[in-house]
């Protein structure tokens, strides 16, 4: 049997199926080598229950693709209509979000019992029976020192690193991991609620794992590879080549979907609104911008403060800010939630929000800068980790702490209509998005490096 040339790893696209973060650069390559079709690359997942690689089949991951692309586009029931399984699943979920770590565990449960339905039900290209997955042997058995294998998420929890580390020592094929950021490492306050799989010291040893297991590291900003060889000369080991992995935005080409649950009053007479894209956990930083809310409120009449949407799913400890945000009598009708909005509902808020927001506190990248400036949309974000790159100085950059300098330039720009017309129009003139094929080509640029280095 001929060895795979490239083998480049989708678990994390099938384990958790949802357009977000690190899922949206995996997408983009994983449809870019679809569309290649190239029989020198192959697909993997990890599978935690029998400790092995699959081989995973294109037609899937098409199917994959479209689900995901879909995701968030159905109409959502009103509460009065919904049937009582909604009503009942929205109680489990208010209750999950309180208590993080069963949330964790319930996801956990949630991803074997999925899997276990796999077993004996038909997905397209096979039938995957318990007796068939238990015959199967290990994809990786099938390559060798020609073959290199690629991920472009960061995934330690289901000890797919160990299991590769092993692996490679017998096969002797070549790797590329990928790391996006070191919050874990750098920033651990703003990062945790996972159960007791994910401690401090589990993240630690993931990130050793991963410099001790790769021949080759793509970085997704300057930031993080900083960052990643910081953590290495700290623990005193050599750290692999990194390469950088340029990320764009992807919104869709299709015709923008206004969000029915956003109301006509947010977008006022045209004036616009004020956009944050992200999920609320403390990390990015939503407490900020609800304080210079209340200070607006306080202080102006409310008819001349800008609406706040906000766009994200509920994250790490997220329930008090979201109590915050919609239990403060002062937010009524003027900071609105939307927790999950399809790709054409969020391209619509970028194109008619006034300026964007983004006061995260540590970041490896910075997606919705990004959108936001692939859109035309001014944007104020943090002077921290690598969102002064990606804003390519076309972003005003404020202290994440400062909330009287967020408050006064959110107001400039809100009263100043001509200045929102000088940040667009040099955006416009000198903003650079890397395209999908950028992002493909630079993965497939590192495994060849890899390639070459032990070939």
């Amino acid at each position: 049997m001929t060895s795979p040339r490239t083998v480049a790893d989708v678990t994390l696209l099938l384990r958790d199926p949802r357009l977000v973060g690190i899922s949206r650069v995996v997408l983009v390559v994983v449809e870019e080598l679809l569309a290649a079709a190239d029989p020198d690359v192959a697909f993997s997942r990890f599978d935690p229950v029998y400790a092995r690689f699959e081989r995973v089949d294109p037609d899937t991951l098409r199917d994959v693709s479209d689900v995901m692309h879909r995701a968030g586009a159905e109409v959502t029931p009103t509460p009065s209509a919904a049937p009582r399984s909604s009503r009942g699943r929205a109680t489990v979920d208010h209750f999950l979000e309180r208590r993080p770590a069963t949330r964790q565990t319930t996801d956990r449960l949630g991803y074997y019992a999925r899997h276990a339905i796999t077993e004996t039900a038909k997905i397209p290209g096979a039938i995957l029976s318990d007796r068939h997955r238990r015959a199967d042997p290990c994809f990786s058995l099938e390559w060798d020192h020609s073959t290199v294998y690629c991920t472009l998420a960061f995934d330690h929890l289901d000890g797919s690193f160990e299991h590769l580390a092993r692996q490679r020592s017998v096969r002797g094929f070549s790797t590329v991991l990928t790391v996006h950021d070191l919050t874990p490492i750098i920033t651990p306050q703003y990062h945790g609620g996972h159960g007791a799989a994910e401690t401090p010291e589990s993240f630690r040893s993931a990130y050793l794992h991963l410099l001790r297991s790769s021949d080759r590291l793509l970085s997704i900003s300057e930031s993080t590879r900083h960052d990643l060889m910081a953590f290495a000369a700290a623990e005193d080991l050599p750290i692999p080549p990194i390469s950088l992995l340029p990320l764009g935005a992807a919104l869709p080409v299709e015709p923008p979907l206004r969000p029915a649950a956003l109301p006509a009053a947010a977008t006022g007479e045209g004036a616009g609104f004020a956009l944050t894209v992200g999920t609320v956990e403390i990390r990015k930083n939503h407490d900020l911008l609800l304080d210079v809310w209340e200070m607006m409120l306080r202080d102006r009449p409310r008819e001349t403060v800008p609406h706040l949407v906000v766009v994200g799913r509920p994250g790490w400890l997220a329930h008090e800010t979201l109590d915050r945000m919609t239990r403060t009598p002062a937010f009524a009708g003027v900071v609105h939630h939307l927790p999950g909005l399809s790709d054409p509902e969020l391209a619509w808020c970028y194109q008619h929000a006034a300026f964007t927001l983004y006061p995260s506190l540590y970041e490896g990248w910075g997606l919705p800068i990004r959108e936001s400036l692939a859109t035309g949309t001014p944007c104020l974000t943090s002077d921290t980790s690598s969102l002064p790159e990606v804003g390519q100085g076309l972003i005003d950059l404020l202290d994440p702490y400062d909330r009287v300098a967020w408050r006064d330039r959110i107001l400039e720009l809100w009263t100043r209509p001509d200045l929102r017309a000088e940040r667009c129009d040099r955006i416009a003139r000198e903003f650079h998005n890397p395209t999908r094929r950028d992002t493909r080509d630079a993965a497939l640029a590192a495994i060849e490096a890899a390639r070459s280095a032990t070939g």
